[in-house]
């Protein structure tokens, strides 16, 4: 990413979201820090933390671990992002609630599921909240899998099911719905040397 169309910096990953954080930390850093933007590092080999858009390759599919957190525009943000990876066959969501979210909690999900509906995404989902979305996805009336499940053990056999060789799988979720339990899920299948990177 640039900075004031001058200045290039790159971190590792694909999570181009991010660079709107780091972009804020330059700023900050040459503003109320004394830093120069100019002397700053522009490569940054740096350890993201864990559940930002880590990507795993296991046995034939490539999962992104997003369930660090998720609220709606975070949630939006790693969509995109992922639409816009290449080098699969089909991409997926495996997802699940966004907590914490107050009254309007149902408008959010039922936008998130119009927005994977809109990107084209197939889908499954587990969690009371993320029926909502699921529901949306299915009055879209477009030809996705999509499928909605109590817990993700469930949901994880649907999707083991329903990916081929060569699909990619977005794990989305509020931390504590546990949405890394899809991605374990299939390590044990698989029982592969997997590469995490951050």
């Amino acid at each position: 990413f640039k900075i004031n169309q001058k200045y290039s910096f790159s971190y590792p990953g694909a999570a181009a979201f991010l660079a709107r954080n780091a972009a804020m930390a330059i700023a900050l850093a040459d503003s109320a820090a004394g830093f120069k933007i100019s002397e700053m590092p522009q490569d940054w080999q740096i350890q993201m933390p864990a559940g930002r858009f880590e990507e795993h390759q296991v046995g034939p599919f490539t999962f992104i671990f997003d369930g660090y957190n998720a609220s709606p525009d975070a949630f939006e943000a790693a969509l995109k992002c992922f639409v816009s990876l290449g080098g699969s066959s089909r991409k997926f969501v495996a997802f699940s609630d966004m907590l914490e979210l107050g009254p309007e909690e149902k408008k959010y999900h039922e936008n998130l599921g119009e927005k994977i509906a809109e990107l084209n995404l197939n889908s499954v989902c587990y969690g009371k909240r993320s029926q909502w979305a699921h529901e949306a996805i299915r009055k879209s009336g477009k030809e996705l899998v999509a499928s909605h499940f109590d817990d993700s053990q469930q949901a994880s056999k649907f999707l083991e099911l329903n990916v081929q060789p060569g699909d990619a799988v977005l794990l989305k979720a509020s931390r504590g719905m546990k949405v890394e339990e899809v991605l374990n899920y299939f390590k044990n299948k698989y029982q592969t040397a997997e590469t995490a990177k951050n």
